[in-house]
């Protein structure tokens, strides 16, 4: 019987099909960093953003084109990042450096930014968010907003694999629950390095 490589699961065909580096490993997209906006930061700087793209599994990354870090268009957090299936692109855009404001923010993000450490106050227009350490900045922007957009590169990716998305609503609920897929792996991987010493 022959075997069908359909059926392979995505990570033997991102491993298999991928682009390679020096090291023979799937190779992680370019990294664009392009000028944020004055008075703004890019959340995850280059050199973190290549670290954290070493260590996603190989299927979330296979055939990404890139990822851009690009000046905010307009208010913060609409988006914070952007996934454009056409392109195969993830955008990461910039925020403020010291603090900002947001008009609304669901309990779940709030409480989600203040465990990697935001300090959240009730401000005359909304919310000010502002973070003490930048790099606990960049920790929630990679596990919160970059992994939700890997997570609807992925479901571009294998769309065929599985039944259709059956609107926005569940895309999005797709890509969150990529997002803790990711995150459930690389905590497995930990615990596993850890258990080998």
């Amino acid at each position: 019987m022959a075997r069908s490589f359909r059926t392979d699961p995505p990570r033997h065909v991102a491993e298999r099909r991928g682009r390679k580096d020096e090291d023979g490993l799937v190779a992680i997209p370019r990294i664009v960093e392009r000028k944020p906006r004055p008075g703004d930061v890019h959340p995850i700087p280059k050199y973190i953003m290549r670290v954290v793209l070493q260590v996603v599994p190989v299927e979330f990354v296979y055939s990404l084109a890139r990822v851009e870090l690009r000046a905010r268009k307009g208010e913060v957090g609409f988006p914070w990042a952007e996934y454009r299936p056409d392109e195969r692109i993830v955008i990461v855009y910039s925020i403020p450096e010291d603090e900002y404001t947001l008009e609304a923010i669901s309990p779940a993000e709030q409480g989600s930014m203040q465990t990697y450490g935001a300090e959240i106050s009730r401000g005359q227009d909304g919310y000010v968010v502002r973070w003490t350490n930048p790099e606990s900045r960049a920790v929630w922007f990679a596990f919160t907003v970059l992994y939700h957009e890997l997570g609807h590169h992925y479901d571009m990716q294998y769309r065929t694999r599985r039944a259709p998305s059956r609107g926005r609503r569940s895309e999005e609920a797709f890509a969150d629950q990529k997002a803790r897929h990711i995150l459930a792996q690389l905590q497995r991987g930990r615990r596993e390095s850890r258990q080998s010493k």
